[in-house]
């Protein structure tokens, strides 16, 4: 149950937020902050075929939309 929340969360704060969120920032709104890496990469896959790109830069992350 958690892992479903934490990957709502995460979701929720990268598509509300106007600029990149600090990889630190996006651990403390979690439960499970030691598998951040694999709920971010969850959300790359789950947004793969919808025209989004989660991206990394730095310590920051972000979604984008694809170029076509």
């Amino acid at each position: 149950m958690n892992k479903s929340r934490d990957l709502k969360i995460l979701e929720a704060v990268l598509f509300a937020s106007t600029e990149p969120v600090l990889e630190n920032d996006l651990k403390e709104k979690i439960v499970n902050k030691n598998k951040v890496y694999l709920l971010l990469k969850e959300l790359q896959n789950l947004y793969s075929d919808r025209g989004v790109n989660l991206k990394k830069t730095g310590h920051h992350i972000r979604f984008q939309d694809m170029p076509y």
